[in-house]
């Protein structure tokens, strides 16, 4: 482990008049976490899905995983004694999983996964006062185990005053509220959270056809004495509908608790700034953002197939005499994922390519559907050659049925 050094975290926390508008603390004036030791944790995490309608005697279908996560100070600034270094390592994660034909009442087996996998190195946070000021992390981390520990670094971003905030954090940015339940228990509600998804979105251009989402995010925080955490229960709920039939849809629970098992004691890390400290960690740790990344596709082991790999696996389909059949469909919709992520010149060499000629008019259908700026801009640099207006009208037919046309393409025609 690395090293780490010691500090005690004083929180001065004012006291509130009669006149004052915001809500008193949960603890009038506390310690915080002191540099060199820490806290144990046991951790569980259940997510469960469910489709609208369903009946809960049909149960939820999700997973769980638990394990020990481990937070401790081990640095603080010299120069600011409430900006501390936190280091939060995740320990011996199982996964369990749940289906509808699972034993009741608890449902979850347990189940082999990469979680095995997951680099056993920690994430660093410089945390000022509740609020995470930046992330580190090491570059052996996948972007799975990236963003499985962002998550759990953001349970430690909470105030001790009853108050609204903006925070930032793994769900993006977002309105907080804090309010005080008992002496030593907090509440944290997070709404109208911005993230930084919205080129990945594909939202349909009439919005009576589109979906609704619905999210709401609280935890509940115990505090000892010192304001240090010793039980987070954190609850999300993302319901997603149809906006013309919203009994059509999904709800996605998860529940996440932290109990605390144990005080520790751990190393210190010297340095006179923050910049010193992270040399002395493990070699390469990075400055990150607490954003989620996204992951992109996962291959099987003997690879992702290209798109001319699959163009040749369904020939037979592709083939005019074909159409109107379940395997044309079936190659269909194979393709057109592929189409989506395909650059324009990609598609381009596709479509002169000899050997694909007798499947053209095919391949504008597929290119029609997608509709995205590179299949648009692929397709009229082909079309430009269409003597006849054959070629362009079923182009043309295939773009007027695709259900997310992109914008520029609605613009150009």
């Amino acid at each position: 482990m690395p090293g780490e050094t010691v500090l005690t975290l004083i929180y001065l926390l004012t006291l509130l008049g009669s006149t004052c508008q915001s809500a008193p603390a949960a603890v009038s004036a506390s310690r915080g976490w002191t540099v060199g030791n820490g806290v144990n944790y046991q951790l569980t995490t259940i997510v469960l899905s469910r489709e609208s309608g369903i009946p809960k005697s049909s149960g939820d279908v999700g997973f769980q995983y638990t394990g020990e996560l481990s937070v401790a100070a081990v640095w603080h600034d010299p120069k600011d004694l409430d900006t501390i270094l936190l280091e939060i390592k995740l320990i011996s994660p199982q996964l369990y999983i749940k289906s509808r034909k699972a034993p009741e009442p608890e449902g979850f087996v347990e189940h082999s996964s990469k979680l095995d996998q997951v680099p056993q190195h920690p994430i660093y946070l410089l945390w000022r006062n509740g609020e995470i000021l930046k992330v580190f992390l090491s570059p052996d981390e996948t972007i799975s185990s990236a963003n499985l520990k962002r998550g759990l670094a953001s349970l430690f971003q909470y105030k001790t005053l009853d108050g609204h905030h903006q925070e930032h954090d793994a769900s993006g940015l977002c309105k907080v509220t804090y309010e005080s339940r008992t002496p030593h228990t907090i509440t944290k509600s997070k709404h109208h959270c911005n993230v930084n998804l919205s080129q990945l979105r594909n939202q349909h251009p009439n919005p009576i056809l589109g979906v609704k989402l619905d999210s709401t995010r609280f935890a509940v925080y115990t505090l000892d004495p010192l304001l240090i955490p010793t039980k987070i229960e954190e609850t999300e709920i993302h319901e997603v509908t149809l906006q013309a039939k919203p009994e059509v849809g999904a709800t996605v629970t998860t529940q996440r608790i932290l109990q605390k098992t144990a005080s520790i004691t751990v190393s210190r890390i010297d340095g006179s700034n923050i910049r010193d400290a992270i040399a002395h960690l493990q070699p390469g740790y990075r400055e990150v953002e607490i954003d989620l990344q996204v992951e992109p596709i996962t291959c099987p082991e003997s690879g992702c197939r290209t798109l001319e790999q699959v163009i040749d696996q369904n020939r037979e389909a592709l083939d005019v005499s074909a159409l109107g059949t379940a395997k044309s469909a079936t190659a269909f919709l194979k393709l057109i994922p592929l189409v989506r992520d395909a650059s324009a010149d990609e598609l381009t060499r596709i479509l002169k390519s000899p050997r694909n000629l007798p499947l053209k008019t095919q391949l504008l259908d597929i290119l029609g559907s997608a509709s995205t700026s590179a299949t648009h801009q692929a397709a009229m640099k082909i079309l430009r050659q269409d003597e006849t207006g054959d070629e362009m009208e079923r182009y043309l037919w295939a773009l007027s049925m695709s259900p997310v046309p992109h914008p520029d393409i609605i613009k150009d025609i």
